[in-house]
């Protein structure tokens, strides 16, 4: 299921500029966030430096990687 995901944010056209654009495809990852972490996650992303170095120590099935993934889009 990530990787169909995934797929969304490598072939994106356009930046994601809300969670509310991706909330549908990041819920169908399992996941251990706390309901309201993903779109927290999200624009904490957003509001980095274009810059910014992103690091993630280890991860479950990759619900917060995607949801980081689709915020760096654009």
């Amino acid at each position: 299921m990530v990787d169909t995901v995934l797929n969304q944010v490598v072939s994106a056209k356009e930046p994601f500029n809300s969670y509310e654009t991706v909330k549908e495809a990041v819920e169908t990852i399992d996941g251990f966030l706390v309901p309201g972490q993903e779109e927290f996650l999200f624009n904490k992303v957003k509001s980095l430096p274009e810059d910014a170095l992103i690091v993630e120590v280890g991860c479950y099935k990759g619900r917060s990687t995607a949801v980081m993934a689709f915020a760096c889009v654009g």
